[in-house]
């Protein structure tokens, strides 16, 4: 049997930490106007790769 270190969180433990984050940033993404507006561009590719937000080709 393998040995854990004492100082490294479980995977379950990871996890369970990524997702209250990733809860975290969602609440905040819901209370906040400027971060709305930041996620409805973030991630969604233009057609021309130019990298300004809302470009088409």
């Amino acid at each position: 049997m393998p040995e854990t270190d004492p100082v490294e969180p479980s995977t379950a433990e990871r996890r369970a930490r990524i997702r209250a984050q990733s809860a975290a940033v969602a609440e905040y993404v819901r209370s906040s106007p400027d971060a709305q507006a930041f996620y409805e561009d973030w991630g969604t590719p233009n057609a021309d790769f130019s990298g300004k937000p809302g470009t088409t080709p």
